[in-house]
């Protein structure tokens, strides 16, 4: 199990990293500086590079398919974390609801419940579900 010392990746916050047009470009860059420089380690988890890919290179408003090939082919370089999504997708379906859940994507469900499972408490994102979810944000350990 990875724990405290564990941050997962959300979508927005690898948009952010690949994308130098991107708002959250030099925020991204400094939280996973501070992230790298701290010892944390970082999970970004296969489906949400996939979901990070598809808004490169299917949004209209970024265009960016390079930049999802980038991530894509970078990925393969990581170290890959088995097993710690094994049996969440109950909690995934109990937890993302048709009626309430329009902002919130089923993969947003899928990184809250790998949190759960894993005892990890940091999301490096830039959406304020997790924290209404009871975890924190990786930007809110620049501030301590």
């Amino acid at each position: 199990m990875p724990g405290t010392n564990f941050v997962l990746l959300d979508s927005d916050a690898l948009i952010g990293l690949a994308n130098s047009a991107d708002t959250n470009h030099q925020k991204s860059l400094l939280i996973s500086n501070f992230l790298a420089q701290n010892n944390f380690g970082t999970i970004i988890p296969y489906p949400i590079v996939l979901e990070a890919a598809t808004a490169l290179s299917r949004n209209t408003k970024i265009n960016r398919p390079d930049l999802a090939n980038e991530i894509l082919v970078n990925y393969i370089r990581t170290e890959n974390w088995l097993n710690m999504d094994q049996n969440v997708e109950s909690q995934v379906s109990q937890s993302f609801s048709k009626n309430t859940s329009r902002k919130n994507t089923p993969f947003d469900h899928y990184l809250l419940a790998l949190a759960r499972k894993n005892g990890i408490k940091y999301v490096f994102s830039f959406d304020s579900f997790y924290q209404k979810q009871g975890l924190s944000l990786a930007e809110d350990l620049l501030k301590s």
